[in-house]
């Protein structure tokens, strides 16, 4: 995690069967908090290093998960305005994945018809991965 200097505000344990049906258990980040800067320190420089390091804890989350066969813990990011909404999936259901908006990384966008948290089709999850991973 390197010189991450953001704190975890808010996460879960998460267990969920892969698909390959064995027993998976990660910790899901969906949080970050952001400090003020030092004194003498860019307010966005300081806010930038942050939010750099709360980005690169949520890729290793989103590689883990990957690695392991499973939804949970992937990162969908949905284009909005000028930038993107980060959400991570924090369960899969048969048809279904549920979302939950991050924070502490970047615009901090929510989808207004998605909101903080909700449930979307599995199909455009894993269609929105693939894509990403293309691009």
């Amino acid at each position: 995690m390197g010189n991450c200097t953001s704190r975890i505000i808010e996460w879960g344990i998460i267990s969920d069967r892969g698909l390959h049906g064995r027993e998976i258990e990660m910790k899901i980040i969906t949080n970050f908090s952001v400090k003020p800067p030092k004194k003498g320190t860019s307010v966005i420089d300081n806010y930038c290093q942050q939010w750099d390091a709360n980005r690169q804890v949520l890729e290793e989350q989103d590689r883990k998960a990957k690695e392991q066969g499973t939804l949970v813990g992937r990162l969908i990011r949905e284009a909005y305005a000028d930038s993107y909404a980060c959400y991570v999936v924090i369960k899969e259901n048969k048809k279904t994945v549920r979302i939950k908006v991050t924070k502490g990384v970047g615009d901090d966008w929510i989808i207004p018809y998605w909101g903080e948290e909700t449930t979307i089709d599995k199909d455009y999850a894993i269609k929105h991965l693939r894509w990403a991973e293309i691009f």
